[in-house]
């Protein structure tokens, strides 16, 4: 897993994706296929929980400005909008 070249993950985004899709058992009217859809769904959420983690442990391993990139991205989208 190259972790260096992954891109920031905002929080507002993983909090709504953990929202969209949660954890939780699966339920007897699903099908087989619905199972491995949401088990997927899931397992990419995950992945995504486990990065967001990683890159704010080792935030201050961060190249120089790569917060500041990620926010004014953030901001020009916003500023876009408008």
């Amino acid at each position: 897993m190259q972790e260096k070249n992954f891109p920031l993950i905002p929080k507002p985004l993983l909090d709504e994706l953990n929202e969209r899709y949660p954890e939780r058992s699966a339920e007897s009217e699903w099908s087989d296929r619905d199972i491995w859809i949401k088990s997927g769904e899931r397992r990419v959420i995950r992945f995504l929980n486990e990065m967001y983690k990683r890159q704010n442990e080792n935030i201050l391993e961060a190249p120089f400005g790569a917060l500041d990139r990620a926010g004014a991205s953030i901001l020009n989208t916003s500023e876009e909008s408008k």
